[in-house]
């Protein structure tokens, strides 16, 4: 997964993006573990994430905002192979 941009509407909040990743367990659980993170990008200042997703069966993207008022735009997100 590359080139994931958080953006924010309003300069004064920063967005926080987690990539999680789920891998099913032999007992058939499912564990997930933080494959990467991009914190404080705003409007003015776009930050990429990054994170290793091989062999996992879900992929979440977890979007905090500092503005609750705000919009998270995510630009050029992509899943592509390493």
């Amino acid at each position: 997964m590359t080139e994931g941009h958080g953006h924010h509407s309003d300069t004064g909040g920063a967005t926080y993006v987690f990539a999680v990743a789920g891998t099913r367990q032999k007992d058939g659980t499912l564990s997930t573990t933080e494959a990467g993170r991009q914190q404080t990008a705003s409007v003015t200042s776009p930050k990429p994430l990054t994170g290793a997703v091989e062999g996992v069966e879900q992929l979440t993207i977890r979007v905090q905002c500092g503005n609750p008022k705000g919009v998270v735009l995510l630009t050029a997100a992509t899943v592509s192979p390493s």
